[in-house]
């Protein structure tokens, strides 16, 4: 199941627009590209996550998911781990669209 909310669900809880919250790069350590938080009093709610998207793998801390055939690994840190693609904007249409549903203050 795909998120059908295209709006911030947590506008008003956070102090910038989701796209200054984080940063989308390249991945150091293995062949995939990552998101991370710029700021360490986020986090996200895994169990919105697991409601909003098609979930491979859950746990406590980490959750797989799949959104719009792309494999996301997902800590509730707030590192976004995609696998199986290339596309820059797809990446930050994503992670946007998973910081706006389920990212909260710690």
């Amino acid at each position: 199941m795909q998120s059908s909310n295209k709006d911030n669900k947590n506008k008003g809880q956070l102090d910038k627009p989701i796209k200054e919250l984080f940063i989308l790069s390249k991945c150091k350590t293995k062949a995939a590209y990552s998101s991370r938080l710029k700021d360490q009093h986020y986090k996200l709610d895994l169990k919105i996550l697991a409601k909003e998207f098609d979930v491979i793998i859950e746990t406590p801390v980490v959750i797989v998911i799949k959104v719009e055939n792309i494999e996301l690994t997902v800590h509730n840190f707030g590192e976004l781990l995609f696998r199986n693609t290339t596309d820059l904007d797809k990446m930050q249409e994503i992670a946007e669209q998973i910081y706006s549903v389920a990212l909260k203050r710690k």
